[in-house]
Formats: C-alpha cells, sequence, structure tokens
C-alpha cells in the first residue's frame, strides 16, 4: 500500500496522522497534490458531511473547517479540524496575500 509500501490508515490506532495515500501508482508528487487537494476541498467546506468523512476516513481525517465543530468519526482518535490538524497546510489554502490577490 502506498508508493513507499507503509501506508497506514489514518483512522486507525497504528497512525498518528491525517492524512495517508494508498494508491500504489501514485509517487510522492501525487501524494502531495493529492493532499493540496483535500485541503482546498477541506478549506471551502465540501468535505464537511458526515457522508464524506465517512468515505474519506482510510485516507484524509481534517474535513472539518475553520471555526466549525469536528465532526465525530466513530473510531477515528485522529480527526481534527484542517487549521488544528496542519495550519501551514491551511494558511498555504486560504491566505490571500500579495499582488493579485
Amino acid at each position: 500500500w502506498g508508493f513507499r509500501g507503509d501506508w497506514r490508515d489514518p483512522c486507525g490506532g497504528a497512525c498518528i496522522g491525517q492524512f495517508a495515500y494508498s494508491d500504489e501508482s501514485c509517487d510522492e508528487r501525487c501524494v502531495v497534490a493529492e493532499g493540496i487537494y483535500w485541503a482546498v476541498t477541506s478549506a471551502l467546506g465540501g468535505a464537511f458531511t458526515h457522508a464524506m468523512a465517512e468515505e474519506a476516513r482510510h485516507e484524509w481525517l481534517m474535513g472539518t473547517p475553520a471555526g466549525a465543530p469536528v465532526l465525530p468519526l466513530s473510531g477515528c482518535p485522529n480527526k481534527r479540524s484542517l487549521a488544528g490538524g496542519a495550519p501551514a497546510l491551511y494558511r498555504m489554502v486560504t491566505e490571500r496575500t500579495g499582488e493579485g490577490s
């Protein structure tokens, strides 16, 4: 599982993170792109439903946008908001500073 063969379910007890991508054909650049996709989707509120949280539970646990209560997800102790779980990533996809922003 995963491009390095070390995938762990982020919803399980063996993983301390909130994101893990299990596609063997996805290299490091692809994994980064997937993470950014999920971050943007979460920041916009697109992952903030019980159905989406359940569907993504083995890949992404930061579907809650800033300021909203974290959706409960049984058996997933690592569940966080995007802003709380990955603050630098949250800022990267939400800040609008600089020329042309």
